[in-house]
Parts: structure tokens; sequence; C-alpha cells
């Protein structure tokens, strides 16, 4: 982490997703979203192929519950159908990711480098990587 750069650590769990900025001073922001400190890891295809994302993922739910996903994490080669569409696991947590990412870049004011996610103590390096 270079000086005045952020680090950013992420744990992308099944229900939900929380991410922290950490300043090289030692200071730490938790980072908010839709106003919570934490992201559901819920996600929802809109018909244009949209993924869509926390609070977002949950309202749109409620109209039309076919194209919800509300634990998307999965093996990454898996592929689900979703509202006849075939959708890939990994593009689902990426999603996710990608939201994270946005609001880091938000709050620190340019894209950040360095991220570390959190991962179970149980996994071996097969699954670590």
């Amino acid at each position: 982490m270079g000086t005045g750069e952020a680090r950013l650590a992420i744990d992308c769990g099944s229900a939900s997703t929380v991410a922290v900025l950490a300043w090289p001073g030692g200071t730490s922001t938790p980072l908010m979203f839709d106003g919570q400190p934490a992201l559901p890891s819920a996600v929802f295809l809109a018909s244009d192929g949209t993924l869509l994302t926390g609070q977002r993922a949950w309202q749109d739910a409620a109209t039309h519950p076919d194209r919800f996903i509300p634990a998307p994490r999965r093996s990454p080669e898996q592929q689900l159908t979703v509202a006849g569409t075939e959708v890939q696991a990994l593009d689902l947590v990426a999603a996710t990711l990608r939201r994270v990412a946005d609001e880091a870049q938000r709050k620190a004011g340019h894209p950040i480098e360095d991220v570390r996610l959190v991962v179970p103590a149980g996994w071996g390096p097969r699954r670590r990587t």
C-alpha cells in the first residue's frame, strides 16, 4: 500500500457482503450501501440483462420473483437458468463485487489497487485461489 492509498477488505458472504477501506495511517472506514453497512449479496436479473444488487434486487424481487437470486455464491463454473436466461454464477458474484469496488472508489476518490477478500479459514490453497 503506497502513501495515501487505501486497502479494501471484503467479506463476501452468502447473505450479505461487508467491506472496509483501511488507510495507511491506521484508520478504517466501513463502506455503506443503500445507507446500510452491509450489502445484501442477492442479485436480480433485469429484463435487459442488467444485474441489480442490494436493496434494489430485493425490491424488484417482489414483482418478478423468478428473476431473483437470493444467494448467488456458487461454484464459479456453474450456470443457472434465471427467467429462461442462462447466467454464469461468476457473473452474479462479480456484480456484487463491482458494486463494492464502485463504492470504494467513490469513497476514496480513486481506484483501489490493493484488495483483500476474506475466505473461510478451513479453505485449502485450491479454494482460496
